[in-house]
C-alpha cells in the first residue's frame, strides 16, 4: 500500500520517493529498527474506539518520554 508503514523514514527524508523508503529504513537500521510502530490499522481503530485512556488529544507514546528526556520549555513569543 504504497509504503505507508515508512512514515518516520518518510517525514526524515520528504525527498525520496515511496518506492525507495524500505532501502532507507535497510540503509540505517540503528535509527529505524527500535521505533515503534502500529502494525495492523484495524487493531489501532479498536484500541482508539473502546479504549478509554485514547482519544483526539492523545498519542500512544509521548515522543520526550520515549527518548526519556523532559521536553523542552519554550517562552512564549513577545
Amino acid at each position: 500500500a504504497l509504503n505507508i508503514g515508512y512514515h518516520n523514514e518518510h517525514h526524515d527524508f520528504h525527498e525520496i520517493p515511496w518506492n525507495r523508503l524500505p532501502e532507507l529504513k535497510a540503509m540505517a537500521p540503528e535509527f529505524y529498527d527500535d521505533l515503534r510502530c502500529h502494525r495492523s490499522w484495524v487493531a489501532l481503530l479498536v484500541t482508539f474506539i473502546f479504549d478509554p485512556t485514547y482519544s483526539l488529544g492523545t498519542r500512544s507514546e509521548n515522543v520526550t518520554q520515549a527518548a526519556g528526556r523532559e521536553a523542552p520549555i519554550v517562552a512564549p513569543a513577545e
